[in-house]
């Protein structure tokens, strides 16, 4: 039944959201004479939400809310921790520590091309499980790149290994989705509850994973029984062994922290984001050679730089008019500077430089739209109308968590998990579908779905998570483009529904373990 709040507005909004997500899915360059006009992942949303301003479905106020939360949420500290653990990650992986593992392994691994699969899917089931499903796909999708390439593997079983275990792994703790961190906040779901109910579906859903992967690659292409393990030694591709060491310590320091306060209801951004300042730090140190026996040769060889640097030419200030001719050339001059600075900046911090182009910048607009846009979907009344249509699953807590299980993965692929979960968070506290909910277990198999939705969501479509859109952003800087979006959802089709409907069934169970029996 239509909602009568809904005005022009609603449906404006509406169409504009569909819109949106129909280019993220499917990006378009429109040429105009020499002037390209790029429609995609990190443009779509923002232009969304610019539009909805200048035919005022929405103000600035909305805005406000999708950048600073409501509800006890904050999308800003949620791309804090995100930000903070990629360049963590992304700068490890410049000392060559990754290059150094992939070696290592393969050469543990031998011939056995079976037990090298099973390896790596232990390996990134605990990291997961342990951390988070994006330190996992920032460090392990670059482990696996190089691993395929040394051995000559057709990467693409053990890249969907590593992506379907990431996800699941990260449904264990508190502290491993940010979309976990979301449903807790809400809800006040404490570290140690959150655990008690996770934990068995996380390890059940594992076992899944791994017979169903084992079934679905069984092929010689894609698990061979041999393999060729490279012959050079693992040392010679370690770049930097003390910032690799430095890096694995300070990662490690962060994740025990993060775990330590997550007791105290510490902010994870306020965790991550010193760990990351640190790794800068140290960047910018190894960059600048500071040591505390070369920084007396550095001093030197800047005192030589300056003197026989070229002298910086003052433009004269005038009054009147400039010469159309003197404008050029200011201009000019003006522009040979900042290329001079940018080459200096290249020179002197290559690590810096390095990580910043590789780090995933096109994520920013992308949430920050998505969230905006999901408050301005609020804010037209459509989560009233989907609180409506949800409670239609609120029958029992098997049918809570079945159909929240089910809708919050299809929604996944729409919005995203995070946004997804932010508008179903919303959804679920409306008055609209409280007043359907019957008890407590209903409630819970609600969240609990939720939860499931969240991360197994991921594993669908490349633009289900931020994690899949980084995913695919370092499967192309690494040259791998054998997971075209279609071809991922292809295999995941298979394999996403036995992992869902296990997960489903351990959370029905503990609910009627704990509420019914």
């Amino acid at each position: 039944m239509p909602d009568s709040s809904l005005t022009a507005y609603s449906y404006v909004t509406i169409a504009i959201f569909l819109l949106v997500v129909l280019l993220v899915i499917k990006p378009v360059t429109i040429r105009i004479k020499k002037i390209k006009l790029y429609f995609n992942l990190s443009t779509a949303p923002p232009l969304g939400v610019l539009i909805l301003l200048i035919c005022r479905a929405i103000n600035f106020d909305v805005v406000g809310k999708g950048f600073l939360g409501t509800l006890g949420i904050q999308p800003w500290s949620i791309l804090i921790l995100f930000y903070s653990l990629a360049y963590i990650c992304i700068s490890l992986d410049m000392t060559g520590v990754f290059q150094f593992c992939a070696f290592w392994v393969s050469r543990k691994a031998g011939n056995r091309g079976l037990l090298a699969f099973t390896l790596f899917f232990i390996l990134t089931s605990l990291m997961s499980g342990l951390t988070s499903n994006d330190v996992v796909i920032l460090t392990g999708t670059v482990f696996l790149s190089y691993f395929t390439k040394v051995t000559g593997i057709q990467p693409t079983a053990f890249l969907v290994s590593e992506f379907t275990t990431a996800n699941i792994a990260s449904m264990a703790l508190y502290i491993g989705n940010p979309t976990n961190v979301i449903v807790s906040e809400a809800y006040n779901i404490s570290f140690i509850t959150y655990s008690a109910w996770m934990l068995l579906p996380t390890i059940v859903t594992l076992l899944m994973a791994y017979l169903v992967l084992r079934i679905v690659f069984h092929s010689e292409k894609y698990l061979p029984r041999h393999i060729q393990p490279p012959d050079a030694d693992p040392k010679s591709v370690l770049i930097d062994g003390q910032g690799a060491i430095f890096g694995l310590v300070l990662l490690g320091c962060c994740l025990v922290t993060l775990v330590a306060t997550s007791f105290a209801s510490v902010p994870v951004w306020m965790v991550t984001l010193p760990f990351a300042i640190v790794m800068l730090i140290r960047d910018i140190k190894h960059d600048l050679g500071i040591s505390i026996r070369g920084l007396l040769r550095v001093k030197q060889r800047q005192v030589r730089s300056d003197v026989s640097a070229e002298p910086i030419e003052l433009d004269t200030i005038s009054s009147g008019t400039l010469d159309p001719k003197d404008e050029t050339e200011s201009r000019f001059k003006q522009q040979k500077k900042l290329k001079r600075f940018l080459n200096w900046f290249s020179r002197r911090f290559p690590t810096i430089r390095a990580v910043s182009l590789r780090m995933p910048w096109s994520i920013l607009p992308f949430s920050l739209g998505m969230f905006m846009l999901i408050e301005a979907l609020a804010e037209r009344g459509w989560v009233g109308i989907f609180a409506t249509a949800m409670a239609v699953f609120a029958k029992n807590y098997a049918t809570a968590v079945l159909g929240m299980t089910f809708v919050s993965i299809l929604a996944c692929q729409l919005l995203n998990n995070l946004p997804m979960t932010i508008l179903f968070t919303q959804i679920i506290q409306h008055p609209n579908f409280t007043i359907h909910v019957s008890s407590d277990a209903v409630m819970q198999g609600f969240l609990l779905g939720l939860i499931v939705g969240s991360n197994l969501g991921a594993c669908l479509t490349l633009v289900g998570s931020l994690a899949g859109i980084m995913f695919d952003h370092i499967l192309k800087t690494k040259g791998i483009y054998l997971l075209g979006y279609f071809q991922f959802l292809k295999w995941n089709l298979i394999i996403l529904p036995l992992l869902a409907a296990s997960a489903s069934a351990i959370v029905i169970g503990e609910i009627w373990f704990i509420y019914d029996r």
